[in-house]
This record gives structure tokens, C-alpha cells and sequence, in this order.
């Protein structure tokens, strides 16, 4: 081990700490605690995280370094010994043959102990008898105005951060910003109840869908913000793309702990505000308990950020679809009457009539979703036709990179919009249609098309669930609520 390279990455690491930062309260003749990390060298080298460290009398060891924890000295170290975020004492024993440093904490050194070369503190205070010089310089440094602050965060990233779990239950003031995130939570079920409800009616209904949009959401904030910073006008909505997301995942998570709630004590009515305020605090209670054990912690908040966005956007969709509802759909023309008494042929011409008016409603009324669904490999040949003529035209106008793909993504969703459909699908005979049968809006279309790459990203799983989905819809035909059907060869373009 270089301990002059671990020293170096230390103590850039530490140069904003302050004075008193600890793992707990205990004072400078605390026993040892168990640390996040103790690790020991042939050498003698030591290092520990998170816990109290004590040498004895009697032991010696080559170099030391403590992180946010408390060191008591009564041996010897023959080398360096560092402390970070935390404290030293330094009895009437100890002797350090190297230099003592302590970045965010107190040392005290004790009458009799003795310091060979430099004692440095930095961000702390430091405590010497009358008349103790060390072999080197003496520097002393005091504390930060944001020590405070640090001294209590340092603990919550040895005892939450690297185990995992957002909540740790021996910290005082963690409890403190559950109960300020509590009530938080509960005023914005009480503002927005309609909001709240409608996410955790989504997440009721499709949970599996909803996940599936909040993961498309994530993926796309880096390239969308991004998007927004090259263009410039794009900097000004910037904030106002941020605060939504904020908004959004706060009114979200709500509905989760709801949601949560709920399968635990249904609600006997939405508009309930107790019921609703129950629902919600028991979905607290238990994501509490859950973001207090180690690892599993910060995978369930990693899924119920997921979920969170993704009920929001869900709801966010369904609120565009209600202020642009579908055209109504016209009335279909009643077939002809067939004469009474008009034998056998009579019969085949009133069913052929039949036939042709059930075709003329469905032609007059726009409804494709009677149409056998589109197999995965007959979509995937129109694909790699549109792909193929993309990438030709590309070529011709030496378009590479990004551009290609970027132009190809706005090539589906225009001639998704204009005509429901893409070159590729006109050949293979193919139609884009909401799950009602109503022709696909652009609104959709965007959803789509943007959607496709987290059903491509995932190893093309969303375009393989094709393949066993009862309706033979891709994720982002899920996602965009649409079907993908097989029209007649003479069916109008």
C-alpha cells in the first residue's frame, strides 16, 4: 500500500470539513466501535471507516488513518497517522514517529506523548499541554462555518451512503427531514388530490406500464436537457423543464405511498380526504421501514423513483388525451332493406350487403382495430425497409452519426402523424392505430417514437415482447397506447 497516495486522494477528499465532525457523541475515551471498513496490511498499515479506533500500550502499528470516527493513541505509530471527520487523542504514551493530521476534527494530546515531525489541523481545534512542541512544524487551522452542518451529514455517508439505505435510525436529525417530507407529502395529497389519485389509480391498473414510462423518462432527461442547452432559446426553459420534474416526481411519489397504502387498507371512496390521508401515511410507514435496511434501502427508492415518474407521466398523457378527445364517430349507413319472400338469392345479396355496410362502418367511422394484428416479423420487414431508405438517402446527402438516427426518428413520427403509417408500412400494409381504432395523433406518435428507444436500449426486449404480447404490442405501443394492424391490399392510403 502507497500510503502517500492514499494520504494525497485523502486529503482532497476532507479539505472542506470542519471541526467536530463524528460519528456519534461519544467522547475522546470512547471504546472501539465497529467501522463500515477496517483493513490491516502485513505492513502495519491500518485504515477504518466509520467506527472508533484505539491502539494499545503495548502494540505499535507502521501508518494509521481513521475516517469519521474517533483514534486514541497509547502505542506507537511509527509513520504517519491521519484522521478525517472525526478526533484524536493522543495519551501520555503515545508516541508517532511521522506527522499527525487531522482534517474536520479535535486533537488532544495528553502531557508526556510525543509527535517526531509536523502536527497539522485543519478545519478543527487542537488541545496541548504547556510547553509541547513537535519535532516539526505545529499548524492549526480552526473550524468552517458549515463544520456544524458536516459533522452531522459525515455519518449518514459511512452508515447510510455505503451500506446502502437512505434512512439511518441512529441519526437525530434524519428523523427530522422524514417528518418535514411527511408533511410535505400529505399537504400536496391534500392540494392535488385529484393528481395523487389518478397516479395511484395508474399504478393500480398497469404497474408494469407505468414502470416501463418512468424508465423512458429517465433515459430521456439527459438527452432532452441536453437538446435544450445547444439550442438557444432552449436556456430559458431549461429551469422550467427542471421544476416540472420536480413537481411531477413530488406529485408521483405521493401517489406511490398512496398506492402503497392502499394494498394494505383499501379506500372506500377517492374523495375521502381521511381515507386518502391514511392510505398515504401507511405507504410512508412502510417505505420507511424499508429505506432503513442496508442495500435493499436504496433498490426500493431507486424503484419507487422509477414508478414516481413514471405515474406522473402516465397521468400527464391521459390528461392530453382528454383536453383532444377523438373526432365522434359518424353514423354508419343502414344496409338496404331485402323484400320479403325474395328466395335464396335474395338472401346472398342481403348478405353480401351486410358485409359491405359492416366494411363501410368501419371505413366511415376510422376504426382499424378490428384488423388482424401485425405479426413481429411482418413489422420488422417494414422497419428494415424504412431503415434501408433512410440510411440510402443519408448516404446520398453525407449525413452521418447522431443525424442519422435523429433523422430517421423524426421521419416515423411525421409519417406516423400525416398518414398513420411509413413507407415500410404502406409495402407490408401496415397501419398505426389507437387501441380505440382512431387514427394516431401526433401526440402519440412523439410518445412513440421516443418510447422505441427504451424498447431498443433494453437489448431490443421491448420490440421482442412482440412476440408473446396477446395483442402484439411493443412497449412503446404500450406506452403510447397504440396497436400495429394488417389493413386490406386495397385498403385507401
Amino acid at each position: 500500500m502507497k500510503f502517500a497516495w492514499a494520504f494525497s486522494g485523502l486529503l482532497v477528499v476532507a479539505l472542506g470539513l470542519s471541526a467536530g465532525c463524528g460519528p456519534d457523541s461519544s467522547g475522546p475515551d470512547a471504546p472501539p466501535v465497529p467501522g463500515i471498513l477496517e483493513v490491516g496490511s502485513d505492513d502495519g498499515e491500518v485504515v477504518k471507516i466509520g467506527g472508533n479506533y484505539v491502539l494499545p500500550i503495548d502494540q505499535e502499528v507502521e501508518r494509521l488513518v481513521v475516517i469519521s470516527g474517533l483514534a486514541r493513541i497509547e502505542g506507537t505509530v511509527k509513520d504517519e497517522m491521519v484522521v478525517i471527520a472525526g478526533g484524536a487523542t493522543l495519551t501520555g504514551s503515545a508516541r508517532v514517529q511521522g506527522n499527525v493530521v487531522v482534517l474536520g476534527g479535535t486533537v488532544e494530546v495528553e502531557e508526556g506523548a510525543t509527535v517526531q515531525r509536523d502536527l497539522v489541523v485543519l478545519g478543527g481545534g487542537l488541545e496541548v499541554p504547556p510547553g509541547f512542541e513537535p519535532g516539526g512544524e505545529q499548524v492549526s487551522i480552526g473550524a468552517f462555518p458549515t463544520g456544524g452542518m458536516l459533522a452531522e451529514v459525515i455519518p449518514w455517508f459511512t452508515h447510510g451512503l455505503f451500506l446502502g439505505r437512505p434512512i439511518v435510525p441512529s441519526l437525530t436529525w434524519i428523523w427530522a427531514v422524514v417528518a418535514v417530507l411527511a408533511l410535505l407529502y400529505l399537504l400536496i395529497n391534500f392540494i392535488f388530490s385529484g393528481p395523487v389519485h389518478a397516479c395511484a389509480q395508474a399504478l393500480a391498473d398497469k404497474p408494469l406500464s407505468v414502470g416501463l414510462v418512468g424508465m423512458l423518462v429517465l433515459v430521456l432527461i439527459a438527452p432532452l436537457s441536453l437538446m435544450l442547452v445547444v439550442s438557444v432559446i432552449g436556456l430559458v426553459l431549461i429551469p422550467f423543464f427542471w421544476v416540472m420534474l420536480l413537481v411531477a416526481g413530488l406529485v408521483g411519489s405521493v401517489g406511490v405511498a398512496r398506492w402503497i397504502g392502499t394494498r394494505v387498507l383499501a379506500e372506500e371512496s377517492p374523495e375521502n380526504r381521511f381515507d386518502a390521508a391514511r392510505s398515504l401515511l401507511i405507504g410512508l410507514a412502510l417505505i420507511t421501514l424499508v429505506f432503513m435496511i442496508p442495500v435493499l434501502g436504496f433498490a426500493a427508492w431507486s424503484v419507487l423513483c422509477v414508478l414516481a415518474l413514471g405515474a406522473a407521466a402516465t397521468e400527464a398523457f391521459a390528461g392530453l388525451r382528454r383536453e383532444n378527445p377523438a373526432a365522434p364517430t359518424p353514423a354508419a349507413p343502414t344496409p338496404p332493406p331485402v323484400p320479403a319472400g325474395s328466395g335464396p338469392v335474395d338472401d346472398k345479396a342481403a348478405e353480401s350487403a351486410a358485409q359491405t355496410a359492416s366494411q363501410d362502418e368501419r371505413v366511415s367511422a376510422d376504426d382499424l382495430s378490428a384488423f388482424q394484428r401485425a405479426t413481429f416479423f411482418v413489422r420488422l420487414g417494414a422497419f428494415l425497409i424504412d431503415l434501408a431508405m433512410v440510411a440510402f438517402l443519408t448516404y446520398l446527402l453525407e449525413i452521418g452519426g447522431g443525424k442519422t438516427f435523429l433523422l430517421f426518428l423524426i421521419y416515423r413520427i411525421a409519417h406516423w402523424s400525416w398518414q398513420g403509417t411509413t413507407v415500410g408500412g404502406i409495402i407490408c400494409r401496415l397501419r398505426v392505430v389507437r387501441t380505440d381504432g382512431t387514427p394516431i395523433r401526433f401526440t402519440e406518435a412523439a410518445v412513440r417514437g421516443l418510447s422505441s428507444i427504451l424498447s431498443t436500449l433494453v437489448v431490443g426486449l421491448g420490440w421482442l415482447w412482440i412476440l408473446w404480447d396477446p395483442e402484439r404490442q411493443a412497449w412503446h405501443d404500450k406506452i403510447a397506447g397504440t396497436l400495429v394492424v394488417r389493413v386490406p391490399s386495397d385498403w385507401p392510403r
